[in-house]
């Protein structure tokens, strides 16, 4: 199965699996499928907003809930590293619940910038669509590590009609993709969420704050591979609607139009 497969919604790609419920926490229930693990949990104060730890997001639009989705073959990549035998689900476990808190480990500190670009092939964060294309970046701070794009700058005289669009094809790519969170910001610099009528841009980004060190890794190789696709899948249509050039289907009659992926029909 393609990686732009995998990491679409399981209500499109579970086929013929039936979700199992592994465990619950104290507050959130764990959810087993045949290539991820979820996580599920009403919203915290800070969780899954642009620029918060780990790997929680946004769920549906207009759900109050937030989710925390990792690759089952992630957990099988830290099995057995350096001879330390890491019970992956647990220390995946206990991420998500530090960051669901807001917090990271204490004393965990992500490895040096030049160790982590050089596990990342040549253009590995370089996402191409249709002529346009947008690059990523890692994000090193204190106990922090994050990698984003900047999808499109919002003009600040976008007309009604192109953000409520732009609202619905940011709703669509939080149902479809899986992992990736997507949010405005009023600045692309500084990545304070908010909300829609006050941003200046739409962005994408994993953080990878708090990861248990062994899967790292693999997970940052994993993450900048899916975000990229999920940047190619949502540019060409959020590009044209931040844009502000005049189109018909977009403008006037076309507030009726939905943006499906990269087609708007």
């Amino acid at each position: 199965m393609s990686l732009m497969t995998s990491i679409l919604s399981p209500h499109r790609m579970l086929g013929s699996a039936t979700p199992a419920k592994l465990r619950s926490g104290e507050d959130w229930t764990a959810i087993v499928e045949d290539e991820w693990l979820t996580l599920e949990a009403r919203s915290s104060a800070t969780a899954g907003e642009i620029g918060s730890p780990g790997l929680w997001r946004g769920a549906e639009p207009g759900d109050a809930g937030v989710r925390f989705e990792i690759p089952r073959q992630l957990l099988a990549a830290g099995r057995d590293v350096d001879d330390q035998h890491l019970d992956a689900l647990a220390a995946v476990l206990d991420w998500a619940n530090r960051s669901l808190a807001g917090l990271a480990a204490e004393n965990w500190q992500p490895p040096d910038s030049t160790e982590v670009q050089a596990w990342l092939r040549p253009g590995a964060l370089t996402a191409r669509c249709e002529g346009l294309a947008r690059q990523g970046r890692l994000v090193f701070a204190d106990r922090r590590l994050g990698l984003r794009f900047d999808v499109a700058r919002v003009r600040p005289d976008l007309s009604n009609a192109r953000r409520a669009l732009l609202q619905e094809l940011v709703g669509d790519a939080r149902r479809q993709l899986r992992m990736v969170r997507i949010g405005f910001v009023t600045d692309a610099g500084n990545w304070v969420q908010t909300r829609e009528s006050e941003a200046s841009a739409l962005v994408m980004e994993l953080d990878f704050s708090g990861a248990p060190l062994a899967l790292l890794e693999p997970l940052v190789r994993f993450g900048a591979e899916a975000t990229c696709l999920a940047v190619q899948w949502i540019l060409a249509p959020a590009a044209l609607l931040c844009d502000g050039s005049p189109c018909r289907l977009v403008d006037g009659f076309g507030v009726a139009a939905k943006c499906r992926g990269k087609e708007f029909i």
